[in-house]
């Protein structure tokens, strides 16, 4: 009978132990200011399943198929808009929101009567948390700077399977034109998996964070002295973290359903360019005209709307709004093509 040597014997199963092991997220290995990751999007395919998970996981997503390609970048809040900046760069007057970067938010274009738009979201960081405090938008055209009056912490680090955590945010913003405006936010977060992961673009050792974010809207119209508060849907989003990047190396979301955001870590592809403005279709959802907006700086590009199963409904050059009307309720896309790039929007109609 064949006997390997005892210390040889250890050291492969030393070896195996660690091919295997769990990570933990360091505070370390998050991005700071002037970190900037490539993104590759996708459509979530909804025969694929993001909600699997468990302890030693193999996720094997390397079929996923590349639809465009973006940017985020951590800006310093000085490169921001300076109105925006009233709570956030004033650590004298203003310590608990003094931020140490901001990133581009998502608007909010679904509340009647109310349009914010070129949001930053500020965030400040230490050793143990990531927290927002707060962020700038034009709030129906105006330029305005909120600050949460209770903060949102979006993460404990160091990020461990098991963690579970929870927190409560709340603001109130007066809106031009309409009264006020606030939001009452949960978010609560389980490190539910670690294991491997496969994307297109590489294979990574990496625990899995899933958020469930609770949002309940307030909004008082002055002019008739009447308020009302209703829930948003909830919003699951699901990251991968690997020690060895600074950003998440996978990133899927949803709300009611249906994919939100969808994106890889990617490098740079060749033939892309960089916007020097964001494109933006709003408003969504939508049960009229859908808005382009980004893309007045070029000279030629093309537009398609494709229904939920990729048939072409409509094709322009140059346009800056679609009509749905006519449609019927549900999903579509959007695509935007300039020269090598493509953009791509899930679209809801009401």
């Amino acid at each position: 009978m064949f006997n390997l040597p005892i210390y040889k014997l250890i050291l492969i199963l030393i070896c195996a132990v660690q091919a295997n092991a769990q990570i933990n997220y360091q505070f370390a290995n998050f991005c700071t200011v002037g970190d900037k990751v490539y993104k590759s999007n996708f459509n979530a395919d909804p025969n694929v399943d993001f909600y699997v998970t468990g302890a030693n996981y193999n996720w094997d997503y390397s079929m996923l198929v590349y639809s465009g390609q973006d940017s985020t970048l951590n800006y310093q809040v000085s490169q921001t808009p300076f109105a925006y900046q009233l709570f956030f760069n004033n650590i004298f007057l203003y310590p608990n929101h003094f931020a140490s970067f901001a990133q581009r938010g998502m608007d909010i274009n679904n509340v009647p009567n109310l349009q914010i738009s070129d949001r930053f979201d500020f965030f400040t960081t230490s050793n143990s948390s990531l927290t927002k405090v707060g962020f700038g938008a034009n709030i129906n055209g105006l330029p305005a700077s909120i600050r949460y009056d209770t903060l949102e912490t979006i993460f404990q680090f160091p990020l461990s399977f098991g963690d579970v955590d929870s927190t409560r945010a709340y603001y109130l913003a007066s809106v031009p034109s309409l009264g006020t405006y606030g939001q009452w936010i949960r978010r609560s977060y389980e490190v539910d998996g670690w294991g491997t992961l496969q994307t297109p673009y590489q294979t990574y050792d990496v625990i899995r964070v899933k958020t469930t974010l609770k949002q309940r809207d307030t909004i008082y119209v002055d002019q008739f002295q009447f308020g009302t508060t209703f829930d948003q849907p909830d919003i699951t989003i699901f990251q991968w973290f690997s020690a060895n990047e600074k950003f998440p190396v996978l990133e899927v979301s949803y709300q009611s359903g249906f994919a939100l955001q969808s994106w890889y870590l990617d490098q740079l592809h060749l033939g892309q360019i960089e916007l020097e403005t964001e494109i933006k279709c709003y408003p969504n959802p939508t049960n009229d005209f859908l808005y382009i907006d980004g893309l007045n700086q070029l000279n030629e590009y093309n537009v398609k709307l494709l229904d939920a199963v990729g048939n072409q409904i409509h094709n322009c050059k140059n346009c800056e709004q679609i009509s749905l009307n006519g449609l019927h309720s549900g999903i579509y896309f959007v695509s935007i093509n300039v020269d090598d790039e493509m953009r791509v929007f899930k679209v809801f109609k009401y």
